[in-house]
């Protein structure tokens, strides 16, 4: 399974290569001071974003995110307490407004936000590829898609509310839809390749970003072309 940083073009085989780009996300990144913590913001180019965090007692953390153009209305119900977790992070249940679903999203700078629960916004989505398959057409998945339950070709099921007992829910979904745009990008920084759709979902649209090793050879992505699989979820608020 791909990691979430090579989804934007980021490889880490290491500790010490994720050492190695904390210390870059500081030096180069755009500090933000909240009340728990500080926020680092590195823009890297073409999208590709890394959140580097330090909390009032100089915990280390560092999370993805990919800026896209889609714009999903949503309604923020709750935030998410997880211990386990850094303090800097959060996550935050969601409805879909359009949709009429829950799900969970992470958020990469959690603590800049005071929100009022619940709040209903726009919200900038991005999943980031697990695994995928690709269809070209309707009719195409319909002849590969056999087992039950058979899915919608724009469906959503938020796997992440599906947690043990006594687990606190993540922000993972599996969903398929149509691909509105797509492209292969780089990620200035690294030079590595990854990939870029606008996918119309169930409830709106995402911005899904995938690995080159995610791609079979062969494989292409096509405006018009039909995208399922697993992803995390991340978002940034409108405020």
């Amino acid at each position: 399974m791909a990691s979430h940083f090579e989804a934007i073009g980021i490889k880490i085989d290491s500790m010490e290569e994720m050492e190695d780009l904390f210390s870059k996300c500081l030096e180069y990144g755009i500090e933000t001071d909240t009340k728990s913590g500080k926020y680092f913001f590195w823009d890297m180019g073409n999208g590709a974003e890394l959140w580097g965090q330090l909390d009032s007692d100089n915990e280390a953390g560092m999370n993805p995110h990919f800026s896209g153009t889609s714009s999903f209305n949503a309604i923020l119900e709750s935030e998410i307490k997880d211990e386990e977790r850094p303090v800097m992070d959060g996550s935050v249940y969601c409805q879909s407004v359009e949709g009429q679903y829950p799900f969970v999203a992470d958020i990469p700078d959690m603590k800049v936000h005071n929100i009022t629960y619940p709040k209903t916004c726009n919200i900038q989505l991005s999943a980031f590829a697990h695994n995928i398959d690709i269809y070209e057409s309707e009719e195409d998945y319909d002849k590969k898609n056999t087992s039950e339950p058979k899915f919608a070709m724009e469906h959503f099921i938020p796997t992440g509310l599906f947690a043990d007992e006594g687990q606190p829910a993540t922000a993972h979904a599996m969903f398929g839809g149509i691909i509105k745009t797509a492209e292969k990008r780089k990620n200035p920084v690294t030079g590595l390749e990854f990939y870029h759709a606008l996918v119309k979902t169930f409830g709106g649209e995402i911005d899904v970003v995938i690995s080159s090793d995610l791609i079979e050879n062969g494989t292409t992505l096509e405006k018009d072309y039909i995208l399922t699989g697993y992803f995390w979820l991340s978002a940034k608020i409108s405020d």
